[in-house]
């Protein structure tokens, strides 16, 4: 069942109803990875009765193979080739690799395909979907593009269902953005509602049934959807990772939220080294004069390894962050409270003092993450796009990577912030850092 997307239904339906009477149509289902755009596409493939349906989708390894969505489109309808005028069918034949070679000609090409899919739609319609158009080849996309624009004497019903904004000429888009909160609480309570089949035998005494009480606070709810955007896919992966106390409220949710990985972990992962620590120190304190400084610490604008070293962490194993030594402290290995180690210590635990790069190589980096649509600056702050990219960042590192970011800015930070990052680069107990968090 869809959530909170009646007007979308309703543009959808608006299509397949025109093409249906031979007044065809294309839409652009667009919006960022989870929001639902798949799932309005299998609702659309169910809506056409009696019309054939055709799908493809985009596959990235694929995306430079050309003319690869072509052939998982229009191999069903293969046998209505020779209804086609000789040169088109002989460019679409050659396309898809049944005889002959592929022509040359690309609007012979394009021409065919919209041709081979007219006779598709006889009798009674066809509904064309293709998800994920952003990775579609190049050599499909003209084709299908060129289709799409000439279908209103056609009965051809055609979806396309891009992410990001991957551009898509001449064909009017829906954009899909997050549920509102009612439709988004109405997900959240049908998630958390076990069926009969679900529930194992003997499930029925008193403390079983309090952690299945599928009754989450309005309060749970809201902060749920606030920290998704309402992304109906991040809803889901999230209630699956969270805990009974967390979802029952007893208990604080996680921060970050889990699940990110799944929505933008691609974007992530795709990021290059300075890119993705500026994004890691930005997922851990948000003041944009401190990322930066801390980035230049850490050693953003250096040839690095993607993934820091964890400050401290000596190859040997021997202990050392639970007594972070100063930059530049003696080589007797003496406990310099609160000043954490720079990260990039030498192997043998011996503290070198930091080489802080100019700010231009963290403001580089940070620039990248801005054009690639994940992070915006607002004033003195650095704040993500949405929150489950800080959450895709957070877990796409290591925990080493983590505590070296941390440390990194408490080096540079006073007050309950310094305390907080001193915390969260600590392994184990030490007495330092918890008397300055009980300070602050």
């Amino acid at each position: 069942m869809l959530f909170g997307r009646s007007a979308e239904i309703a543009a959808i339906d608006d299509v397949i109803s025109r093409a249906r009477e031979g007044a065809g149509a294309a839409l652009v289902l667009r919006g960022e990875a989870g929001v639902g755009k798949t799932a309005l596409l299998d609702l659309a493939a169910s809506r056409g009765g009696s019309m054939r349906v055709l799908r493809t989708t985009g596959v990235e390894p694929e995306s430079d193979l050309a003319f690869a969505a072509l052939h998982q489109l229009l191999r069903p309808v293969a046998g209505l080739l020779d209804a086609l005028p000789g040169p088109q069918r002989e460019a679409v034949r050659g396309a898809l690799g049944l005889g002959g070679g592929a022509s040359g000609d690309r609007f012979l090409l394009a021409a065919g395909v919209l041709s081979l899919l007219a006779e598709a739609a006889a009798p009674d319609g066809l509904v064309c979907v293709v998800d994920d158009f952003q990775w579609v080849d190049r050599a499909s996309a003209d084709a299908l593009l060129f289709a799409a624009r000439r279908l209103p004497t056609e009965r051809i019903a055609m979806l396309l269902a891009v992410r990001g904004d991957a551009p898509v000429k001449g064909v009017p888009p829906l954009r899909l953005g997050g549920l509102p909160e009612p439709a988004a609480a109405e997900l959240l309570d049908g998630l958390l509602e076990p069926t009969a089949a679900e529930l194992p035998d003997g499930l029925l005494e008193p403390a079983a049934a309090e952690l299945l009480d599928p009754a989450m606070p309005p309060a749970v709810k809201r902060e749920l959807v606030t920290a998704t955007g309402g992304n109906p896919l991040a809803l889901r992966e999230i209630v699956r990772r969270l805990g009974p106390g967390q979802l029952a409220g007893r208990e604080p949710l996680p921060d970050p939220l889990p699940g990110g990985t799944r929505l933008f972990g691609e974007q992530v992962a795709a990021l290059p080294a300075d890119a993705r620590l500026v994004a890691l120190l930005a997922a851990v304190e948000s003041d944009l004069d401190l990322v930066l400084r801390a980035a230049a610490r850490m050693g953003a604008g250096r040839a690095a390894p993607h993934e820091p070293r964890a400050a401290g962490a000596a190859e040997t194993g021997r202990a050392a962050p639970h007594e972070p030594r100063a930059a530049g402290a003696a080589e007797t290995g003496r406990a310099v409270p609160h000043e954490p180690r720079a990260a990039g210590a030498e192997e043998a635990g011996r503290v070198v003092p930091h080489e802080p790069r100019a700010p231009g190589a963290a403001q580089a980096a940070l620039h990248e993450l801005e054009v690639a649509g994940l992070v915006r600056v607002e004033g003195a702050s650095v704040r993500f796009r949405h929150p489950l990219i800080r959450s895709a960042v957070h877990e796409a590192a290591a925990p080493a990577s983590r505590r070296a970011a941390h440390e990194a800015l408490a080096a540079l930070s006073e007050g309950d912030r310094r305390a907080w990052h001193l915390a969260a680069a600590a392994l184990g107990q030490d007495e330092s850092v918890a008397a300055a968090l009980a300070e602050t």
